[in-house]
């Protein structure tokens, strides 16, 4: 849980800064879409020939911020599945060293299943506390305080 729960927070600040740094880009899509769709511009971009400049304009502008967010995303699939099962790897060697101690006859039946339910309810309780963490990062990323330290 706890490495999950660390990958998702930081890739929440790295979205943040992505979509930062994309701002003055899909502003200028923004212009481009307006230019291209208004019949006001029809006249002047036939007149002055400016189709092809800005559909390639408009094509580059947008695949690089297509490939960034493909690229972010591919590595918070990657450092997620990762993470996850170092987690779960945690989680579930604690429950065999459980059951090895007590095979071993270090620890009672009772202790076995005291110390299940305290390993179950232990996870759980982390679960319950980290999953809202990333959403609120992503959510309040604005501060600057924020800004300055994902970078």
């Amino acid at each position: 849980m706890v490495p999950a729960f660390l990958g998702e927070s930081h890739f929440a600040f790295l979205g943040y800064a992505k979509n930062f740094r994309q701002t003055p880009m899909r502003r200028q899509l923004d212009y481009l879409r307006i230019l291209g769709g208004s019949k006001e511009a029809a006249k002047e971009l036939k007149l002055f020939g400016l189709k092809d400049f800005l559909r390639e304009r408009f094509t580059r502008i947008s695949d690089q911020i297509y490939m960034e967010n493909v690229t972010l995303s591919r590595r918070k699939l990657i450092a997620g599945a990762l993470l996850s099962t170092i987690g779960t790897m945690g989680y579930y060697s604690a429950y065999v060293f459980v059951i090895w101690r007590t095979v071993a006859g270090a620890l009672s039946i009772g202790t076995l299943t005291l110390l299940a339910g305290a390993i179950q309810q232990a996870s759980s309780n982390i679960e319950q506390f980290s999953r809202p963490l990333p959403v609120l990062a992503t959510r309040h990323c604005s501060l600057p305080t924020c800004w300055r330290s994902s970078k």
